[in-house]
């Protein structure tokens, strides 16, 4: 569980290499109601296979209305606390993984100013750290055009 852009669709897919087999269900925010009922029906099919759901808290109310039916092994990656989901992790921002991360694509240390701005950037967006990547490499795609 945690904001979006803090790395729990990466956590999972780290997690479901360590097992011999999962299921998995990615839905997102702009997929269709049919899609994600679609995609959801799978959560009440019996199976003793774990069902890794990325992007749960899409579903639709009604959908989470039947969750006691659910099957039993399901991991699921969530923006907010659900009942009957018990939370095992929480992601959240990390503002010294976001500047290690920098300096590492940038392959040398940054300045306290550059830090603060990305700190900045990260307040800004929530903490999401693939819209601090986004806006820096915007950032640095404009200052690097030829007029």
């Amino acid at each position: 569980m945690g904001p979006e852009g803090t790395g729990k669709s990466i956590l999972l897919e780290d997690l479901a290499q360590m097992l011999p087999t999962v299921e998995w269900v990615r839905i997102k925010e702009d997929d269709s109601v049919r899609r994600k009922v679609k995609m959801a029906i799978r959560l009440f099919r019996p199976s003793h296979i774990p069902l890794f759901f990325d992007g749960a808290e899409t579903l639709p109310r009604f959908i989470w209305s039947a969750r006691y039916f659910f099957r039993s092994k399901i991991v699921a990656t969530l923006h907010h606390p659900r009942k009957s989901f018990t939370v095992h992790y929480t992601t959240k921002f990390e503002p010294k993984v976001v500047i290690s991360l920098v300096e590492t694509l940038l392959q040398s240390k940054i300045s306290q100013n550059e830090a603060e701005r990305i700190l900045q950037i990260g307040r800004r967006n929530n903490g999401n750290v693939r819209e601090i990547l986004r806006q820096l490499y915007l950032e640095t795609s404009s200052e690097n055009q030829s007029p």
